[in-house]
């Protein structure tokens, strides 16, 4: 596993030449496939505007679709709120990340500064992920920003689920790309 894949600093979560095994949800149970990476590049900013958003009230299953990748990629993001906004990252439909039993993790620009691990998300391919936004002000505000940049990661099959076999046993860097 890369040393820095849980740094405080944005960085590649795995490097060229290491396995990564993609999980779909929270257990071994759930694996997608494990996968060498043959390829990172940056990606740059992307800037999404949910839109309008009335006071104290939130939009829910907003997909951004530009987050999406080619068959053999997946891409390591972090979420920037540009308002006062709240965002709850749903991946995939109906799951919440980010949450305990009793708590899901807001976004907010506060969240960026002091907790930026709490920003990262992984999406593989093009497999959906929502969020629900939440104008947390007394007025309704036009714009509703998030700023997205990250790491995309090409990827080459080592081992699939949809293979014959069993899943091999290797060293690999686990990155779940939807909650569990």
């Amino acid at each position: 596993m890369s040393q820095d894949a849980y740094a405080p600093s944005f960085q590649p979560v795995v490097k060229i030449g290491e396995n990564v095994k993609i999980i779909k949800g929270g257990t071994d149970k759930d694996v997608i496939g494990i996968f060498r990476v043959k390829y990172i590049e940056p990606l740059p900013e992307k800037k999404h505007d949910f839109g309008v958003i009335n006071a104290n009230t939130s939009l829910e299953n907003q997909e951004v679709t530009d987050l999406y990748l080619n068959d053999g990629e997946f891409a390591q993001y972090r979420l920037l709120p540009l308002e006062d906004m709240e965002i709850t990252v749903v991946q995939p439909a109906g799951k919440t990340r980010f949450a305990t039993k009793a708590y899901a993790n807001k976004i907010t620009a506060l969240t960026a500064q002091i907790a930026p691990l709490l920003t990262q998300v992984f999406v593989y391919e093009d497999e959906a992920i929502k969020f629900t936004v939440k104008n947390p002000t007394n007025y309704q505000r036009l714009m509703h920003r998030i700023l997205c940049y990250g790491w995309r990661y090409i990827l080459e099959k080592i081992w699939h689920h949809k293979d014959a076999g069993p899943m091999p046993t290797i060293p690999a860097t686990v990155v779940v790309v939807e909650g569990g």
